[in-house]
């Protein structure tokens, strides 16, 4: 009797084990796909960053040297991934994105190399860091405590021009 409680005992314990185990891979298996998530964000972030400098350069360049001429900086509105696919499952997600550290750059290929004589411009780069959320806040850099959330930063070159010279 006193060995099939103690047999009993150890099953239990195992079974125990087991199914704490299977929890933590599960929990492990959720926090990777959120990271993952929270990287596709910031990598979607970089994309329309790139996309807004090739269409509206001159502006997103004016405004970072009027907002500071010494290390000219712009930072973009909070924005959000369109999440329609599964909005109650895939969460909230959110980016922010911050451009600094001009340099002048290259024109790329197609582009006469200075303009025109009446119309000279030229191309810089921009370091553009984005901080992708999924639950969390992009701003502060913090993710909602709970197994739903994640935060991750991506660091890329971006070409923003063609910018006019004033002479």
């Amino acid at each position: 009797m006193v060995i099939a409680m103690m047999v009993l005992l150890v099953l239990a314990g195992l079974g125990l084990v087991a199914m704490r185990f299977v929890r933590m891979e599960t929990a492990a298996g959720g926090y990777s796909r959120s990271s993952r998530n929270a990287y596709h964000v910031a990598e979607g972030g970089v994309t329309r960053i790139a996309y807004l400098g090739a269409i509206e350069g001159q502006t997103f360049h004016n405004a970072a040297y009027l907002a500071n001429p010494v290390n000219p900086s712009f930072t973009f509105a909070k924005a959000t991934l369109d999440r329609s696919a599964d909005t109650a499952r895939v969460g909230r997600l959110e980016y922010i994105a911050t451009m600094s550290r001009p340099r002048l750059a290259a024109p790329p290929p197609g582009y006469q190399v200075a303009g025109g004589t009446s119309n000279r411009w030229a191309f810089y780069v921009y370091q553009v860091d984005v901080t992708g959320t999924v639950n969390g806040d992009p701003i502060t850099r913090q993710a909602d405590p709970g197994g739903a959330a994640a935060v991750k930063q991506v660091r890329a070159d971006v070409r923003f021009g063609p910018i006019t010279i004033n002479q």
